[in-house]
């Protein structure tokens, strides 16, 4: 069962095509087609779950659900002409219907349970789980204290980087993106001049470290995919945040953690409750790896597309409980030498 909106087809079109492939049965959820063009009953008086997902062209029942791959889905979708206040009503019923079936659901294998992931998402509890597995974080503060952060940065020698707290995105009125936050390098002079908004709105301000590359890392099960993004040879401000400028137009290369850092970042995985997510790090020219920040759900598809890394299979692996890549060569012999499986790619495009 795949839970999604209808905004991510084209990811959703990875899965589909590597379940086709595969000849493993799908059922596509679109939260906004429901209750209107979803028909959901639960029979949850028993030691295991019945019920049914109906739409039109499709039925399955809920106790024939093994896997659930779970990506950014969105509210439900009411009829316009309704009251207001009967949408209310309708609204917050649908919406804990759908959240008590996801957690009636909680025995199947899940990529990723939206109430784990809620919780995965808050950076301060990142940091402080991945220090005590043992993983190397750079120093920190999220502060409204204004003289905090001034005493941080003087700490820091004079410059820290300013990362908002949550992914901050600003629309207008219509939903059209109107500013994007990125990491920026930010002196105690910077601090002076924003002290009354500091003090408005929490800030996360972060030690800057200059990585010799970036890395992004999939833990999907018990497999751990890296990849090197080499940014370092392009402007100041790309270098501190690769997404700025055109994120996907840098070298991405397949690359191996030791042993040890896998196993940490495997464990952090198990410890937040997940089955796959992906971590930011950095390598620095010392030669040690820095974790960033973790993102449960992540832009698996298109690293997959220009790295040849099987993700897409792994997941799939992953939420049918078998293993179809232990012996690729990436596993198998840590090699990043490999040819890339391109037959998902071609049905997905």
């Amino acid at each position: 069962m795949k839970v999604s909106s209808e905004k991510h087809q084209p990811i959703v079109d990875w899965m589909t095509a590597e379940c086709a492939f595969r000849h493993i049965p799908y059922f596509c959820f679109y939260s906004e087609r429901f209750p209107q063009n979803v028909a959901v009953t639960i029979r949850p008086d028993k030691s295991y779950l019945e019920g049914n997902l109906y739409l039109a062209e499709y039925k399955t029942l809920l106790q024939n659900i093994t896997g659930i791959w779970y990506y950014h889905a969105g509210q439900s979708s009411l009829p316009r002409d309704l009251d207001p206040s009967y949408a209310q009503m309708v609204f917050h019923q649908t919406e804990e219907t759908m959240k008590g079936l996801y957690l009636a659901l909680k025995d199947k294998r899940w990529i990723n349970p939206p109430h784990r992931e809620r919780v995965a998402w808050h950076k301060s509890y990142q940091l402080r789980l991945a220090a005590q597995i043992g993983l190397k974080t750079p120093r920190t503060v999220i502060t409204n204290d204004p003289q905090e952060a001034f005493a941080f940065l003087d700490d820091l020698g004079g410059q820290a980087v300013y990362k908002p707290i949550t992914s901050l995105k600003l629309t207008d009125t219509n939903g059209n993106l109107t500013h994007l936050a990125y990491a920026t390098l930010i002196t105690k002079f910077d601090i002076e001049a924003q002290f009354d908004s500091i003090h408005v709105a929490p800030c996360m301000f972060q030690e800057y470290i200059s990585p010799q590359y970036d890395l992004t890392v999939y833990v999907i099960g018990k497999y751990v995919w890296a990849t090197a993004i080499h940014s370092q040879k392009t402007t100041e401000e790309h270098q501190l945040d690769y997404r700025k400028n055109g994120m996907w137009d840098l070298p991405y290369v397949p690359t191996l953690l030791p042993y040890k850092v896998e196993q940490m970042l495997l464990d952090m995985t198990c410890q937040m409750g997940l089955r796959m997510c992906n971590f930011d790090m950095l390598y620095t020219k010392e030669g040690e790896y820095i974790f960033l920040e973790a993102n449960p759900t992540d832009l698996w598809a298109k690293v997959e597309d220009l790295t040849g890394f099987p993700l897409c299979t792994a997941i799939v692996d992953e939420l049918v409980g078998v293993d179809t890549l232990a012996s690729h060569p990436y596993i198998k012999d840590r090699s990043i030498h490999f040819r890339p499986n391109t037959t998902i790619k071609k049905l997905a495009a």
